[in-house]
């Protein structure tokens, strides 16, 4: 009787790890079906705020060199017309 419940319990102990095991091979799978998608629209999201951020640059560098030509305009005008 004591083989018949060791072996009981050893059978019980086998099953759950077989258990465990699959289960969290579900939940790995069902985790990365779950993730691919956010982690492509993460991408995408950077990828967005990377154009924003050198469109930025470009429109800042464009500001830049306006004001650079008024300044450089201004300061003509003040040297050729001393008061």
């Amino acid at each position: 009787m004591n083989n018949y419940s060791e072996l009981s319990a050893f059978r019980i102990h086998s099953m759950l790890l077989d258990s465990i095991v699959k289960l969290t091979s579900a939940v790995r799978k069902e985790g990365q079906a779950f993730c691919n998608p956010l982690e492509h629209d993460l991408k995408e999201s950077i990828k967005a705020s990377d154009s924003a951020l050198q469109e930025t640059l470009n429109l800042a560098h464009a500001l830049w060199d306006k004001a650079s030509v008024k300044y450089e305009s201004i300061e003509s005008l003040v040297q050729n017309n001393p008061a």
